[in-house]
């Protein structure tokens, strides 16, 4: 994911990337975190955040600036996919 934002910063804009590693998967953040720059928010049993969502490992959610989710990728693969992965970002920033 790092590498997608770094070759399209330009495109994303103000759009925010950040990580949600989900609870009990604790050990894998040093791992996480070598490969990216990103924010990673790490979720835990008393927040229940990636439940909230319903979220399971690699799924993708796009959220507008209202905080309505617009396009959720439940399996995508970040190297043959990309463009559809941005352009769902670019959908959710022009308001579609």
């Amino acid at each position: 994911m790092q590498e997608i934002v770094d070759e399209n910063s330009e495109e994303l804009g103000d759009a925010k990337i950040i990580l949600v590693n989900l609870a009990g998967t604790e050990e894998g953040i040093p791992d996480l975190s070598a490969a990216n720059q990103l924010p990673i928010l790490q979720d835990d049993v008393e927040t229940h955040l990636a439940q909230c969502f319903g979220a399971s490992k690699w799924y993708i959610y796009i959220i507008d600036a209202a905080g309505i989710p617009k396009t959720i990728f439940y399996s995508l693969n970040l190297d043959s996919e990309r463009e559809r992965l941005l352009s769902a970002i670019r959908d959710a920033r022009s308001g579609k």
